[in-house]
């Protein structure tokens, strides 16, 4: 069972790795638990490593692949880097799941409504599988449901902490003041992480009345039918938001 967990593990490691660093030659190991004799302290499953040829942009690449697996990659030496799967995670956590942003200086999590509402209502599921959810396009209703559970809050966080930012500028918050009306285009919505991020922004850091139309496109209907759900929820939770949305089920050919 173990090595077949290491196999599985192994393929997906080697189609990320191949999307992050191109043709270059890379090795790739995984280690199990017991296999490691490093870490007695700490909680995993297993251990990936690569070690890299002569790479360019190196740190570069790594805070790619950081963000893609949404894991805290480790330099082991120059030419060798490593991630722990499964046990203590360094993002995210099963319950309510948690987001670390050091220009925030503190962590950001999925309010309480948003999460109870995923989790208990729609019934999302947490289950990681970075290979696969790299494309979204075609999931069917119960792999949106893992997506939903398990790599919305990270899209959700990722936005939030951007428009935080944003109205932190006190010339950017004023413009958004004076407005009664803000339209929002969002293509690729998916299941609405990224729209539900920006909606919390504007909650906390816009504290009036407005009108926010929103056109949402995807190519996913089933994704487009969750995040209709959502955005209604947000509706009901803050009655300082008038909502009008407008969902297109496009693909896009080219």
């Amino acid at each position: 069972m173990e090595e077949n967990e290491k196999q599985i593990l192994r393929k997906g490691v080697e189609e990320i790795a191949s999307a992050i660093f191109g043709s270059s030659n890379f090795r790739i190991s995984i280690f199990s638990k017991k296999e490691m004799g490093e870490f007695p302290e700490r909680e995993f499953d297993f251990v990936c490593e690569i070690e890299l040829g002569k790479e360019e942009n190196i740190d570069e690449k790594i805070a790619r692949l950081s963000k893609f697996i949404g894991k805290k990659v480790y330099k082991k030496q120059p030419s060798s880097i490593y991630w722990f799967v499964g046990g203590e995670s360094d993002c995210v956590s099963e319950d309510n799941l948690e987001y670390f942003d050091g220009r925030l200086e503190g962590k950001v999590m999925l309010p309480d409504f948003l999460n109870d509402y995923i989790f208990e209502n729609l019934e999302a599921e947490y289950r990681p599988n970075y290979a696969k959810f790299s494309k979204n396009l075609n999931l069917n209703k119960s792999e949106v449901l893992v997506y939903l559970g398990t790599y919305f809050p990270r899209s959700f966080a990722e936005t939030y902490c951007i428009f935080k930012s944003l109205f932190r500028n006190q010339v950017v918050k004023e413009a958004f003041l004076g407005k009664s009306e803000i339209n929002i285009l969002d293509v690729g919505s998916g299941a609405g992480g990224n729209l539900s991020g920006l909606l919390m922004s504007i909650v906390e850091n816009l504290s009036v009345p407005c009108n926010l139309n929103i056109t949402a496109i995807d190519g996913n209907e089933e994704a487009l039918r969750i995040l209709e759900k959502i955005i209604l929820k947000f509706q009901v939770e803050y009655n300082s938001l008038n909502i009008s949305l407008n969902c297109h089920y496009i693909t896009f050919k080219t």
